[in-house]
């Protein structure tokens, strides 16, 4: 199920890459309020670290995209950017999944 989510994030950041609201302004803070609410529960879906470098994906897929009319910046470079501060928001989920399944091991019960 793990790679179920993966594939639905990356799903997500094609068609935002490829999506004609993606240079509009409101539609950039919906974009930032959405991520700060996803990212951890996506770290939590997957609970593992290498979900740490997925936010990286989409700015290696973006290269492609080049730069659109009016940015001084490329996609993949305002991705890249972007992935940092959403690697630190997956985090959390991530720390709080370690924790429920040491937690769950210690009982002994396993989750799965």
């Amino acid at each position: 199920m793990r790679y179920g989510w993966v594939a639905l994030y990356l799903g997500l950041h094609v068609a935002l890459i490829a999506s004609p609201l993606a240079s509009a302004g409101r539609f950039a803070l919906l974009l930032l309020a959405g991520a700060a609410l996803v990212h951890p529960l996506l770290g939590f879906a997957i609970g593992s670290y290498w979900a740490l470098l997925l936010p990286f994906i989409p700015a290696l897929m973006a290269l492609p995209a080049g730069t659109p009319d009016g940015s001084e910046w490329p996609v993949s470079a305002s991705l890249a950017f972007l992935a940092v501060f959403q690697s630190v928001l997956l985090v959390p989920g991530i720390v709080a999944r370690q924790v429920r399944d040491a937690a769950s091991c210690e009982e002994g019960r396993l989750l799965t």
